[in-house]
């Protein structure tokens, strides 16, 4: 990163790409990370084509446990999400949970079998329980009016975001795409099924590519509402 500063860039990038091919070998394991990330992206992609051809009955709805909007942001690592969580955390109305495994944890409780015909309700009621069960852990006696949950690791995840809160706002974090992997390539990320696609930029392009796709493909086959926020445009013309 000093080289960096010093924009001496040949010999910066060099340095980490040494610094991958050494976290590559301290972690043996992210090799089969990767392939149980592509692995999930399938399971993910059949699940979308599942409930895209479901409809909701007319008025239909999740039960209220708290009775309270939901909004999610997703994005790829190193888009912005941060930023934009410490923007949205400064509103007295908001209650901003980042990078928590809340969401990802709930949806346990949904059918293995994606293809099914419709999840029963049961279920359903049981993975929101459980998801804000953890959620109130993590902002105990906090009053709020919105519930923002923030974590790009559950971008993956879109289509039981619409399954289980259909009512939820959904906020894209987006940024360039060079800029953000080559960012996510040069982090050093805590390993799992997402951040081990990012440890050649080879694979952090891949990534990209397959996450964000996923998540396009189902807001066009779910027919979502998303409001998209620009990193760019944040960072050159913020206003409160």
């Amino acid at each position: 990163r000093c080289l960096l500063d010093l924009e001496d860039f040949s010999p910066a990038f060099r340095s980490f790409e040494k610094s991958n091919a050494a976290y590559r070998e301290a972690h043996p394991k992210w090799l089969g990370l990767k392939t149980l990330f592509q692995q999930d992206i399938w399971a993910q992609r059949t699940y979308v084509d599942a409930l895209s051809k479901r409809s909701r009955k007319a008025g239909e709805t999740e039960t209220p446990l708290f009775a309270k909007p939901q909004a999610f942001v997703a994005g790829f690592p190193r888009s912005g999400t941060t930023l934009l969580r410490t923007i949205l955390a400064s509103h007295p109305d908001l209650a901003v949970v980042q990078e928590s495994p809340a969401f990802g944890d709930a949806c346990v409780f949904m059918p293995g079998g994606l293809a099914t015909p419709a999840t029963p309700e049961h279920i359903l009621h049981n993975a929101r329980t459980q998801y804000y069960a953890a959620v109130k852990a993590l902002i105990p006696n906090l009053p709020y009016r919105v519930l923002v949950d923030i974590y790009p690791f559950n971008t993956r995840l879109v289509a039981w975001m619409k399954e289980l809160f259909p009512q939820a706002k959904l906020i894209l974090m987006a940024r360039h795409p060079c800029d953000v992997c080559l960012s996510a390539y040069m982090q050093t990320f805590e390993i799992n099924t997402l951040t081990a696609g990012m440890l050649t930029l080879e694979d952090t392009v891949q990534t990209y590519i397959e996450l964000m796709s996923l998540w396009n493909d189902a807001v066009k086959a779910l027919s979502l509402d998303v409001l998209t926020v620009r990193y760019e445009d944040i960072v050159s013309d913020f206003q409160p």
